[in-house]
Order: C-alpha cells, then structure tokens, then sequence
C-alpha cells in the first residue's frame, strides 16, 4: 500500500501460490488512520 505521494506505507511478501484476495484483509487491517481507500478490480475472486 502507498500513500498520497505514492511512497510505500505497508506491504507483506507472499509466495507465488498466494493470490491478493486471501493476503489483502489482513494488509488492510493495518492501516488503522486511513480514512479512504483506492483499489481496483483485476479479475474476479468471488
């Protein structure tokens, strides 16, 4: 995750077998002060 200026805030190293949908909740639950979030849709995870 980034912020405003694009600089990294968090980010978490998974290994290739690990796709976004199952690491992002707990990436997103560190971000404790955001108060909007900007994300896109790549592909459909149910």
């Amino acid at each position: 995750m980034v912020d405003g200026y694009v600089l990294p805030v968090e980010f978490e190293i998974t290994g290739g077998e690990v796709n976004d949908c199952s690491a992002a909740p707990d990436l997103i639950a560190r971000l404790t002060d955001a108060k909007a979030m900007v994300a896109d849709k790549g592909y459909d995870s149910e």
